[in-house]
């Protein structure tokens, strides 16, 4: 059986926007032990890759020309691929200087979840394992694409990567930071009534939307954009829930539908709670997506509900 902790969703992958890796992963390795025969051909002490018939390619995922490492474990391994997951991928990423996050991994096995584009690359090569690492995303991500002949089935894996201590988006923690700076405080200028009872102000990243108490100080402040379609309002939206993860906060065990509610990180009511609403289909087919900040309480904000004022 092989041995696998990378895993991916579909999801993630279509979110790829550009995939980069300078130097292989077999670069540095070799056999310890001089000259090694395997299944009857011999390999010199630095011919370590070519054991594996390590190789690069591109395939075409959702339009993006990506890049990937290719393996062969069967002809001269034995379908064996543990060197590959248990010490190769690891050390790459880690000479790099990645820490990898093993608490934080997904699992996905369905040949449905594998681009067609990549399967074709791995028949095409007569390789079973393509490997990809992701560094656009918050946080990085290495990507495993595996083939089990016994199994009959493909693997998607992915891992979370963390390095120099930066583990989300600058521009994600800004735009969080502008929520919480709003809560109970007076709506500020360069902020415009829209529908009801919302004020807001469009910027690059999304439009923000404050909600005022009838004292006119901010109850809720969070922001939003709407997409042509779900795949692009899903990729907005995971850098704030990588934010969460990664500072702490609290989710809710019980939510309304299509929302993740979040205590702040000290787990106290004593501060502002946040809410995730996920991917929703408006009027005109857009997709709606919101991130706020509240100080009320409150599960439900029917004001918010439709969100027509940041329709485009």
């Amino acid at each position: 059986m092989k041995k696998r902790f990378f895993i991916l969703s579909t999801a993630f992958i279509l979110c790829i926007a550009s995939i980069y890796a300078e130097d292989s992963p077999m670069c540095r390795w070799t056999f310890t032990r001089g000259p090694v025969t395997l299944n009857g051909e011999t390999f010199l002490y630095n011919e370590y890759p070519r054991s594996w018939r390590e190789q690069e390619g591109y395939a075409l995922v959702a339009g993006i020309k990506t890049h990937y490492w290719l393996y062969d474990t069967y002809t001269y391994h034995n379908g064996n691929d543990s060197d590959i997951m248990d010490d190769i991928l690891p050390a790459w990423v880690e000479n790099m200087g990645y820490v990898i996050d093993y608490d934080n991994h997904e699992h996905m096995s369905s040949a449905n979840d594998v681009p067609s584009s990549v399967k074709a690359l791995m028949t095409q090569r007569r390789c079973d394992v393509a490997v990809t690492l992701a560094t656009n995303s918050t946080p990085h991500k290495l990507i495993i694409t595996s083939f089990s002949k016994n199994k009959n089935s493909y693997f998607l894996d992915i891992y979370p990567l963390y390095k120099d201590n930066i583990f989300y988006d600058p521009v994600i923690e800004d735009a969080i930071n502008e929520c919480l700076l709003r809560l109970d405080k007076s709506i500020p200028n360069g902020y415009m009534r829209g529908s009801g009872n919302i004020y807001i102000r469009d910027t690059e990243l999304g439009t923000y939307l404050l909600t005022p108490f009838e004292s006119g100080t901010c109850r809720r402040a969070g922001i939003g954009h709407f997409f042509e379609n779900i795949d692009d309002a899903n990729a907005w939206l995971q850098p704030f829930i990588d934010y969460f993860d990664i500072k702490g906060w609290k989710k809710w065990k019980t939510n309304v539908k299509n929302r993740q509610g979040y205590d702040n990180p000290s787990g106290s009511r004593a501060g502002p709670y946040a809410e995730i609403r996920f991917p929703k289909q408006h009027s005109g087919g857009w997709w709606g997506v919101y991130v706020y900040f509240a100080v009320d309480f409150l599960s439900f904000d029917p004001e918010l509900d439709n969100m027509q004022v940041i329709l485009p």
